[in-house]
């Protein structure tokens, strides 16, 4: 059963590594291909210079779900 839930806004190289890994589990588990090296390096770099935000779900302390945020802007 578990015990503690909590949410954390990504931050670090190492969050982002965090969510690259979850984002493989998830293509993998969809049966897509999951990012290449290029992508995950695009997906860090990108979430550390503010292009997106991304929030990392925990349970019991393990990496269990992620988000993502990004600004869209549209006149119409």
């Amino acid at each position: 059963m578990i015990q503690n839930v909590s949410i954390t806004r990504a931050n670090s190289q190492g969050s982002y590594e965090i969510l690259v890994e979850l984002i493989k589990r998830f293509a993998e588990y969809e049966k897509l291909t999951p990012p290449g090296e290029e992508a995950k390096r695009r997906l860090i770099a990108d979430g550390l210079s503010s292009k997106y935000e991304a929030y990392l779900a925990y349970a019991d302390g393990e990496p269990i779900g992620y988000v993502t945020v990004y600004p869209v802007y549209s006149t119409f």
